[in-house]
């Protein structure tokens, strides 16, 4: 879905005061694809007579979802007059997805001659905006 979340208690490692807490928050608990690399999150701690404590820390969020390649059912291609066919990734691409957006999307083979008639196993390749394959 890309997205993340996190609690204070993932970011308070144990915030004390004599008189006793009355809230702790953080500035941020929520994460998008936009937000991919390292955040600077600020904990924010009050205690009952309304004084107040912060620190600062760094949540990276990391994309490590590979994206999802959805590849065309198998079909035929016609060699034209001088013995040559082409596809396109256009062809063989049937919608792949990636929750934080798709970079590249390449096939192996896009060029066919008669050496080639017959069955070809195409290969497509999806990379992400992140780098995942």
């Amino acid at each position: 879905t890309g997205n993340a979340s996190i609690t204070v208690g993932d970011i308070d490692a144990g915030s004390t005061d004599a008189c006793g807490i009355a809230t702790t928050t953080i500035d941020k608990s929520t994460f998008t694809c936009a937000d991919v690399g390292p955040n600077t999150i600020t904990l924010t701690v009050t205690d009952v007579n309304g004084n107040v404590s912060t620190c600062t820390t760094v949540v990276t969020v990391e994309d490590n979802v590979a994206p999802v390649a959805n590849c065309a059912a198998p079909f035929t291609i016609q060699l034209d007059a001088t013995g040559n066919a082409s596809i396109t990734v256009g062809d063989i691409d049937a919608g792949s997805t990636d929750a934080c957006g798709i970079a590249t999307t390449t096939i192996d083979k896009s060029t066919f001659t008669c050496a080639d008639v017959g069955p070809n196993t195409i290969t497509l390749t999806v990379t992400d905006v992140n780098g995942n394959v």
